[in-house]
């Protein structure tokens, strides 16, 4: 699938006139460096229209933009090439139509079959604190008065009973993650049968985590996202035709059953607003920090999950318009100097 956004900046077209002047004045040609600069600019100008687009902050998005400057590239210094690198940011360069997320349950190596023997995916949902830019920030209502319930283990019956002792978000007991492993995928599995065959012998792995489960808030009292039901028009991929499906309205609040995990804080993030082209330390001690999650189960069974689309965000087509004028500015000088020395040089000779 082809998911890149490429920015080029490749002035090959005179090579053989920029070459004739590299060949004589070698490393001390201005052209190449002026290159170099033009694209350490558009680089740094693709960040900063991305960190004002986005209503969160993308570290993804950013990283995939520094990781995908390549200079020089296929080792020639006449060319400066950004290869975004995430699988997203073509989707969000052109947006895309609204779709129904279940097909995901025949395509995702993810997919697993419950006793029903019904195709479901477990699909996470990251909150932020109050004020956090990184994600949907939970109200200050959930993160600092919602019920806790404290989950118990009776006679191999696992049971949720309120503690009035806590509230809040904050005072969850965390979660852990036991441990990450691999098993064969099961998708395109008729049974659960089957899927057992395949979760033990499939080549295709597909990696797992399992959970020692904690606290939950539970009963937050939180309206809901959507609480009537919405119409959406999808397109058959196969046809081309367009139809009208209904997504019902949510049942819970988007904060029901959250949980809360632990983590160490001290890692590498991408700041957008920094002129610095890799990641950098935001934390300065060893600290920890805690992470929202909820998850829900999407299965054959569930009703809505349409996604409602997305408009075309067009980061890159801004980028190239605030950098076009400027970079061949900074050429067209590197290049009258680079011309101006050799013309000055033959004279001499």
């Amino acid at each position: 699938m082809n998911y890149q956004i490429v920015y080029d900046i490749d002035y090959s077209k005179v090579y053989e006139l920029i070459n004739h002047i590299e060949q004589q004045l070698g490393k001390e040609a201005e052209l190449p460096q002026a290159i170099e600069a033009a694209g350490d600019l558009a680089t740094q100008t693709w960040l900063n229209v991305a960190a004002s687009k986005f209503k969160h902050s993308q570290g993804g998005y950013a990283n995939g933009i520094v990781s995908g400057a390549k200079y020089p590239y296929q080792s020639d210094r006449l060319h400066y090439k950004i290869i975004h690198t995430s699988p997203h940011a073509k989707a969000l360069e052109e947006g895309f139509e609204s779709f129904d997320m279940k097909k995901a349950l025949d395509t995702s190596p993810k997919v697993r079959i419950g006793k029903d023997g019904k195709k479901y995916l477990v699909i996470p949902f990251q909150h932020g604190t109050p004020g956090t830019t990184s994600f949907r920030a939970m109200p200050k209502e959930v993160y600092d008065k919602a019920p806790v319930y404290q989950r118990e283990v009776l006679m191999g019956k696992v049971k949720y009973s309120l503690d009035e002792t806590r509230t809040g978000a904050k005072n969850l007991r965390h979660s852990v993650a036991v441990k990450m492993f691999n098993e064969g995928s099961i998708r395109g599995a008729r049974d659960q049968a089957d899927a057992e065959l395949m979760r033990r012998n499939n080549p295709e792995r597909v990696q797992r985590t399992m959970y020692s489960w904690s606290d939950k808030i539970k009963n937050t009292g939180q309206p809901l996202l959507r609480a009537e039901p919405k119409e959406y028009t999808i397109s058959d991929k196969a046809t081309g035709e367009k139809f009208k499906v209904t997504s019902p309205p949510h049942k819970t609040s988007i904060y029901e059953n959250m949980v809360r995990f632990q983590t160490n804080p001290n890692v590498n993030r991408f700041n957008f607003g920094k002129f610095i082209f890799k990641p950098h330390n935001q934390t300065e001690n060893m600290r920890n920090s805690s992470a929202y999650f909820t998850f829900r189960i999407m299965s054959e069974n569930s009703q809505g999950w349409i996604h409602p689309g997305l408009s075309g965000m067009f980061i890159l087509r801004e980028t190239k318009e605030k950098i076009e004028q400027p970079v061949m500015m900074m050429l067209g000088e590197a290049a009258k100097k680079d011309l101006s020395t050799t013309i000055s040089a033959f004279n001499q000779s």
